[in-house]
């Protein structure tokens, strides 16, 4: 009776591990807020929805989507594709004008995220808001 409970063992719980392939896109959508970027944003944002649509990845990472209304109109036309999203805010106190820009959308569900402030930056450069 051991020599078969071993062997069925064997069986259905096999000792190799399988690897899981992840396809992941990164993409600069340079949304930029007024007065850095003005000029059809809001189109420019539905455009890159479509896009984003068409392609078979797991994990998206867009960069530069600052803009509020942007950033609801590709999240609510990929959510059903990528119902797993997350927005890093801006960082808290001081005179931060904008959020961190950068949006996770994913079929794979996100269990935990955390996100590190710089404290040492050049105060002369658009990288400090």
């Amino acid at each position: 009776m051991k020599k078969i409970f071993i062997l069925s063992f064997l069986i259905f719980n096999p000792l190799t591990t399988y690897a899981l392939d992840i396809k992941i896109l990164s993409f600069n959508t340079m949304l930029l807020p007024w007065p850095i970027s003005w000029s059809s944003q809001g189109a420019r944002s539905l455009e890159i929805a479509r896009k984003l649509k068409e392609i078979d990845v797991d994990v998206i990472f867009l960069q530069e989507l600052f803009i509020k209304s942007s950033r609801k109109k590709i999240g609510k036309y990929l959510k059903d594709q990528y119902p797993y999203q997350l927005h890093l805010p801006k960082k808290e106190g001081g005179i931060y004008i904008l959020n961190s820009g950068l949006v996770i959308l994913s079929k794979i569900p996100i269990n935990k995220s955390s996100y590190l402030y710089f404290k040492n930056f050049n105060k002369n450069n658009t990288d400090r808001f």
